[in-house]
Order: C-alpha cells, then sequence, then structure tokens
C-alpha cells in the first residue's frame, strides 16, 4: 500500500528532489498534462513578455532533457534509436511511396519528429515499479494546475477562448484531465489518501462541465474497466460489489434530476452545459449524435474498399478523403484509410500481440494497473478524437509498452 501524502508533502518531495528526477518530473507533467504551460503564461503576459508564451512548452522540455540527462542515458538504447531512425526514414520516402500523401508529410514532419515521437523514448525511461512514487507526484501537481486554471477562468482572470463570452467547451482540456482523473483512482485504490480521493471525484465533475462527451465516456469505460480487471468478485468483497451496484442504480433513478441541478450551475458558472444537456436529452450515448462522424467515416470506408493495393493512401491519407480535410477520429479506420487492408491489418494485428503481451507480463504487479491508465490515454482516446501521428500519448504507450516487455540492466531508480 503506498503511503499518504499532504499537499505540503507533495510539494517539498518535487522541491528537493534530486536534479535529474526533477528533470524526469518535468518531462512527464509536459507529456501528461500539455496545458502546463498555462500556470506560467499569465507571469509572462504581466510582465511584457506574452508574446513568448508559445515557447514556454519548447523550454520547459528542454530544461527537463537537460536535467534528465542521467536517467536518459542510462534507460534508453540504441536499439531505441534505432526505431526512431527507422520511422523517420519511412516518414521521408513514404512522400515517394505514397505522393497523394505528400503535402501532408511535408507540412507536420517536422513536428512529428521533433515533437511527438520522441514520446516513445519518454514512455521507453519509465518503469511503474520504481517510478511510482514519482507518478504519483506529477499527477498530483498537475490536477492542481489544473484546478488553479480553471479557477482563474470561473474568477474571469484570464480571457475566454469562446465568441460568446462563456468559458464554452474544453476540449483539449478535458483530453489532458483524463489521465489524471484515471491515474486517481488507481491510486486512491492503493494508498486509501483522501487527497487522490478528492482529486478523482472533482476530476471527474470538472470533466463534466468541460463539455467534451469524449472524455467523458472514456472515463466512464475506464472506471469499468479498471473494476472488472483488477477486482474480482471474492467472499470477501461480494458485499462491497453488490452496495457499488446498488448505488449505481439509485444514481441511474436520480441522474436526471441530479444533471439537471449541474446543468444550472454550469449556465450560472459560464461553463459548458453540452454533456448535461446530452444526458437528459438521452443521447450521450447515442449514435445519432456523432457530431458529423457519420459523413467522414462513410467516406473513408468507401476509400478503403476502392483501395487496390491493399496498403492505402499513405500516412495523412485520410485527409484526403474528408470534406473538413480532418482526420478519421477513429484509430482503427485510420490506419486502413493509411497503410491499406493489408498494411493496415499487419499493424493491427501488431499492435494487439504488443498490447496483450504487455498486459501480461505486467498483471502480477502494480505496473499492470498503471499500463491500464498509459493504454486508456494513449489508446482508447483515439477510438473518439485525435489522430495517432500527432498524439503524444499514443508515442509514450508504444515506448512504455517497450519498456515493460524488455528486461533492463542496472535501472536508475527514483528514491522516495
Amino acid at each position: 500500500m503506498s503511503q499518504k501524502l499532504s499537499i505540503k508533502d507533495t510539494i517539498r518531495l518535487f522541491v528537493n528532489a534530486p536534479k535529474a528526477e526533477k528533470g524526469f518530473m518535468i518531462l512527464l507533467l509536459v507529456t501528461i498534462f500539455p496545458l502546463t504551460y498555462k500556470i506560467i503564461s499569465p507571469i509572462l503576459i504581466i510582465t511584457g513578455f506574452g508574446s513568448y508564451t508559445e515557447y514556454i512548452s519548447t523550454a520547459l522540455y528542454i530544461i527537463g532533457i537537460w536535467l534528465a540527462l542521467p536517467i536518459i542515458c542510462r534507460r534508453t538504447s540504441m536499439a531505441d534509436f534505432f526505431v526512431y531512425i527507422l520511422f523517420a526514414l519511412f516518414l521521408v520516402f513514404s512522400k515517394y511511396l505514397y505522393p497523394q500523401s505528400a503535402g501532408f508529410v511535408n507540412e507536420n514532419m517536422h513536428d512529428i519528429l521533433l515533437y511527438f515521437v520522441p514520446f516513445y523514448f519518454l514512455g521507453v525511461m519509465s518503469d511503474y515499479r520504481s517510478d511510482g512514487f514519482l507518478f504519483r507526484l506529477v499527477m498530483r501537481i498537475a490536477f492542481f494546475i489544473a484546478v488553479f486554471w480553471q479557477i482563474c477562468l470561473m474568477a474571469g482572470l484570464v480571457q475566454f477562448e469562446s465568441e460568446d463570452g462563456t468559458i464554452g467547451e474544453q476540449m483539449d482540456f478535458a483530453y489532458s484531465l483524463l489521465i489524471v482523473v484515471c491515474y486517481m483512482l488507481v491510486e486512491y485504490n492503493k494508498s486509501h489518501d483522501k487527497i487522490e480521493l478528492c482529486a478523482f471525484i472533482l476530476g471527474t465533475l470538472m470533466l463534466l462541465f468541460m463539455g467534451a462527451r469524449g472524455p467523458v465516456v472514456i472515463c466512464v469505460m475506464f472506471i469499468t474497466s479498471y473494476l472488472l480487471i483488477f477486482h474480482r468478485f471474492t467472499s470477501g468483497n461480494i458485499i462491497k460489489k453488490i452496495g457499488i451496484i446498488l448505488l449505481f442504480g439509485v444514481f441511474y433513478v436520480l441522474s436526471k434530476p441530479f444533471m439537471f441541478a449541474l446543468a444550472v450551475f454550469a449556465e450560472r458558472m459560464g461553463m459548458s452545459t453540452k454533456i448535461f444537456d446530452s444526458f437528459i436529452g438521452g443521447g450521450m450515448i447515442s449514435l445519432e449524435e456523432s457530431s458529423g462522424r457519420d459523413s467522414i467515416y462513410e467516406g473513408m470506408l468507401e476509400a478503403i474498399k476502392n483501395d487496390t493495393t491493399g496498403f492505402g493512401y499513405g500516412i495523412g491519407g485520410d485527409r484526403l478523403f474528408s470534406a473538413s480535410n480532418g482526420y478519421a477520429h477513429n484509430f482503427e479506420i485510420e490506419i486502413l484509410v493509411q497503410f491499406g487492408c493489408i498494411g493496415g491489418g499487419i499493424l493491427l494485428l501488431l499492435l494487439a500481440i504488443l498490447f496483450l503481451n504487455t498486459y501480461y507480463k505486467s498483471k502480477k504487479n502494480a505496473a499492470a494497473e498503471f499500463w491500464l491508465v498509459v493504454f486508456f490515454w494513449g489508446f482508447v482516446s483515439l477510438q473518439f478524437s485525435k489522430s495517432w501521428i500527432i498524439h503524444e500519448g499514443f508515442f509514450f504507450l508504444i515506448g512504455y509498452c517497450s519498456s515493460v516487455l524488455k528486461t533492463r540492466k542496472n535501472v536508475y531508480r527514483i528514491k522516495s
């Protein structure tokens, strides 16, 4: 069982951490919660350096890499760099293999190779068995930042991004908060620390107020999966299980009045009521409320059928068959459009083998629970939104799977 930590302990342990550990935590924080820059940007704006806010994340990455060099050198191997080089070469030559998608590759190659793919290395460097304490600090800090930013929004200390003067939908923020909320449930189950419990409850409410349906559905899926996979129905906890089922039943009966009350509160605070309106109207899980995805899927499925080569249209090829030049909003469809039924089918099979092997390798220890969190962040989220080629979570997941599967010698262990 993890030890209980106060908020004061969290801050103290982060501040007093050795240089390499602190650098590693900075890298994890900016990766897991990319909107970390928002807590620093007001300082630059107030001091007259507002034009430099776009460089905050880059500066944090550089500082993190510099401080964490001892860990990076110990935990990465030539094989990891070889994987990166192979992917980079494929991306470069894909312009010639798939000339129809060369425009997307040329436009995004810099960001893909220098910003997104390198998260593979951070996943490789992560070992929950030795870094569990470190991840706990990072997730707590990320949650504190999220709460602070929402308070600033509600207090009117920062400008709203919506046109109607309300806070509006916060999709990017909700997806960033999602992994933190999922982690808090796992950590509370281990430590029984009230801070993690409060963070999980408050974080779930924040997801509802942000108005993005995908993160809410994924959060419910994670809770269900976590309880089914890691909590067995034994004689010792059957009463608790029955109690939970009864509570779900009571919540279902009273859900609409509860959601209506939350909708009223959200409207008064200038926040999005989209989730509550959808839930009250019975459209939360309705396929009819697909935000236009049906038309996107239709065009891409037709493109898959018309692919005579079996190897697709290349990286970014799904954008060619969307009226808005957007991505597929579904990982499997995106892969099949980009690499075809043959190439895409092989890739999907290899990913399934990788994920299953990683789970079975780690299922006997706490690493399996953390892997489930990373899996939902890096893969399940791709079933609703985001594109794998520009999703840091996907590359982190692949790297973390590699970390779990390979036997590492002389692991640099984080001291708690």
